[in-house]
């Protein structure tokens, strides 16, 4: 009887489907006859829509040297095409003469930051941050009064107003602590590591909730490229607090330097820390 209960139960069972090798090559023929269908259109598309794009920039850009348009125009036209090369060089042009226009600096730190043009970060973002302080002043006045009104007579349309008010200004915020992040860096890179350390605790201290401001000192330490700020951030640290990039970098800085046994001793406690580590082992062979 049992014998007869698992063979019913195998005729029962759904047979495995098995497709032959000519079924399998011809759904693969069909899939292979879209897929090269579909790259052949874009392809088109993209091989017509190009040159079109390309006569069209430079129908525009003729237009714009002929009527004699003004730096600031040209250069806004360069840098919405992406071209920042151009941008930065007229929207700095424009900038001599307006040194005070908001969206005039917002696209010229935006050309100078694509092409790492530090140095002229470095010279126009305090320009910058003063419009947005002198705004984020501003709206805290308005919003000031907007409370104090409230307080008096509570409407709806006060209500909204605030509320309209603290967008404005977490905004404002926002952008100030991004161009006072982007300062720090152009600052860090050109040579005044202390200045730029300086404004990341100022910021730190302001929003210490930030978690993007968490590690701000270390990162401009490291962009500044200076061995001897490297060495003296990371050391004044406690040990216990390094972790695998700082053994590195204190590492490297210290045979940049030529001082050999210091960068021995540092890869040496590393390894002890780490010791499946190999970048750190590789390290130690290039010292010896």
């Amino acid at each position: 009887m049992a014998k007869k209960k698992d063979k019913s139960k195998k005729i029962l069972r759904k047979p495995k489907r098995r497709y032959s090798r000519s079924q399998v090559m011809r759904v693969l023929g069909r899939f292979l006859s879209w897929a090269f269908l579909i790259v052949f259109v874009l392809t088109s598309v993209v091989v017509l829509v190009t040159p079109n794009r390309r006569k069209e920039v430079q129908q525009v850009e003729k237009t714009l040297l002929s009527r004699n348009a003004t730096p600031k125009e040209i250069g806004l036209f360069y840098a919405r095409e992406g071209n920042f090369i151009e941008a930065k060089k007229y929207l700095y042009k424009a900038y001599k003469t307006s040194p005070n226009d908001p969206e005039l600096l917002r696209y010229l730190i935006r050309s100078s930051l694509e092409v790492s043009d530090f140095r002229l970060l470095r010279a126009i973002l305090p320009k910058y941050l003063s419009i947005i302080d002198k705004r984020i002043q501003e709206v805290r006045d308005e919003l000031r009064s907007l409370r104090e009104l409230y307080q008096k007579n509570p409407t709806p349309d006060l209500k909204s107003e605030i509320t309209l008010r603290e967008g404005q200004l977490a905004s404002y915020l926002s952008s100030m602590i991004e161009m006072k992040v982007l300062y720090a860096n152009s600052l860090a890179v050109t040579g005044d590591l202390e200045r730029a350390l300086e404004i990341a605790r100022e910021l730190k201290k302001a929003f210490p909730k930030n978690k993007r401001l968490a590690n701000l000192e270390e990162e401009l330490v490291m962009i500044s490229g200076d061995p001897e700020h490297i060495i003296s951030y990371f050391t004044s640290k406690p040990k216990a607090s390094w972790d695998k990039k700082s053994y590195f970098l204190v590492g490297a800085a210290y045979a940049s330097l030529s001082k050999f046994k210091e960068a021995e001793e540092v890869y040496k406690e590393a390894l002890k820390r780490y010791p499946k580590d190999k970048l750190f082992l590789t390290s130690l062979i290039g010292v010896y």
